[in-house]
């Protein structure tokens, strides 16, 4: 059995078992264990736990839920303080603070990331460490064959000059990503027909004057890698710019009546379809005395508490490499990791923002300041 198949068995048993047992059990971080007892130190009544069990919706809880946001979404709507996000939307439009072309660059940042990290996952993003790696020894190896200008059989084929022009169209080579291409053009254009630079051209060129086929055979070995490291790259930037926007919008629409009915929507999910509860799963209380007191708990162990029953009701395998992947690309906050001397490293920053969802696979995005039921999924 390889590893793919050990690990897709793996999720399957995972994720059979929540369903045959209707809930799952987690126990939070350290760090949120701190949190909670900080708390404590100005509210006497924080309540102090360390595992919590989610549970499915019935149709009672699921009954109990729109009671809950229908209470505060009618007193809401009157309040004429408080706007729709439409209105809200308008607003900022008229004060030039927000555009439609914004949002097309949204919806098309969020279409070609999603695109782009399928594509990287089913390459193997996981191994992207191995990819530089690799590419640091293919291209040693490349160039000590270019700068000896020998054959197979070690008789000298290519004259000096075929040697300098190799070594300098390989290093201009490794120097283009997509993301450098108006660089490239800047500062090695006028070289090439429209002026613009031309990354295959270049290629081929390697490949015509190389003295050896075992270069060749590297050269494509290193296209390989250098195209995964620069697709890697690209969608890096893309999804820098595309997490701007979402500040924005999300901060524009932050207090908007729909989104303060999601919010109270995923609150009330959270009260009613989770317990405290032992580490073998028996439950012993709500995690706050009344709806209200949830709201009290910790910042980030709310954030912490929605993303992990989001998962659960997604039916998103509770696998380390699912969470290594969403952290890597910045959807979920990166485990904390201790030193030596028991100091906290943080190996990653929660996002501020909602994100859009990633076509299994990975499993859908989780964002932080919005509701998960706002975040479409597979």
């Amino acid at each position: 059995m390889d590893h793919d198949e050990g690990m897709s068995q793996r999720v399957d048993t995972i994720v059979e078992d929540d369903v045959r047992r209707g809930y799952r059990v987690k126990e939070l971080p350290e760090n949120l264990l701190r949190s909670l007892r900080e708390a404590l130190d100005g509210e006497p009544t924080m309540p102090q736990f360390t595992h919590v069990r989610f549970n499915k919706i019935t149709p009672k809880k699921k009954r109990l839920i729109n009671e809950e946001v229908i209470r505060r979404y009618h007193a809401d709507i009157q309040n004429k303080a408080l706007l729709s996000s439409a209105r809200l939307r308008e607003l900022n439009i008229e004060r030039g603070e927000w555009s439609l072309a914004q949002e097309e660059r949204m919806k098309w940042l969020e279409t070609e990331t999603n695109r782009m990290m399928r594509s990287l996952y089913s390459d193997g993003f996981n191994a992207r460490d191995e990819w530089a790696t690799s590419l640091i020894t293919i291209t040693t190896r490349i160039r000590d064959i270019f700068e000896a200008g020998l054959d197979e059989d070690g008789r000298e084929v290519s004259p000096a000059a075929d040697r300098e022009q190799l070594l300098r169209t390989f290093d201009r080579w490794l120097e283009y990503t997509p993301s450098t291409q108006g660089f490239m053009d800047a500062k090695y254009g006028e070289q090439f027909p429209g002026g613009k630079y031309d990354v295959d051209s270049d290629y081929r060129m390697m490949l015509t004057l190389t003295p050896q086929s075992t270069a060749s055979d590297l050269l494509n070995e290193a296209d390989d890698l250098r195209e995964k490291l620069g697709r890697y790259i690209e969608c890096l930037d893309y999804r820098e710019e595309l997490l701007k926007l979402q500040v924005r919008q999300a901060k524009m629409l932050a207090e908007s009546v729909e989104q303060r009915r999601d919010m109270t929507e995923e609150m009330a999910r959270l009260y009613i379809c989770s317990e405290i509860c032992t580490p073998t799963g028996v439950a012993t209380g709500h995690l706050a005395k009344t709806f209200d007191a949830l709201w009290e708990l910790p910042e980030d162990v709310i954030n912490w508490l929605l993303v992990e029953i989001f998962f659960f009701f997604e039916g998103t395998p509770d696998v380390e490499g699912a969470r290594d992947f969403l952290s890597q690309w910045g959807f979920i906050a990166a485990p904390e990791l201790t030193s030596a001397n028991g100091a906290k490293v943080s190996s990653g920053a929660l996002q501020e923002v909602p994100s859009s969802s990633i076509d299994s696979p990975p499993v859908a995005a989780m964002p932080v300041d919005s509701s998960p039921s706002m975040i479409p999924t597979n």
